[in-house]
């Protein structure tokens, strides 16, 4: 199950452990159709570990982002203490 086809037959896989738990990524299958790549999903990803739910999509379904502008986890400046270093009588 390997991306070799250049993606065309490549389906996505996403799994839940349980009811609680958010979907994780769970790897890809390569199949011939949206029918063999829920059979392949579930013999390769649910057959040894507890498995609430299965997702399979196709990979050329998917969209990237990109470069999303705003947040991120490097942009954190409100963390910082830097607006106290102008305030008499505060040692930031």
């Amino acid at each position: 199950m390997s991306e070799a086809t250049g993606g065309e037959n490549v389906y996505l896989v996403f799994r839940r452990q349980d009811a609680a738990a958010p979907l994780t990524e769970a790897g890809s299958v390569d199949a011939k159709n949206a029918e063999l790549a829920k059979i392949y999903a579930r013999e390769n990803y649910a057959r040894r570990k507890r498995t609430e739910e299965l997702v399979v999509v196709p990979k050329t379904a998917m969209e990237s982002l990109g470069e999303v502008p705003y947040g991120g986890t490097l942009e954190k400046e409100y963390r910082e203490n830097r607006g106290y270093e102008n305030v008499e009588g505060f040692t930031a």
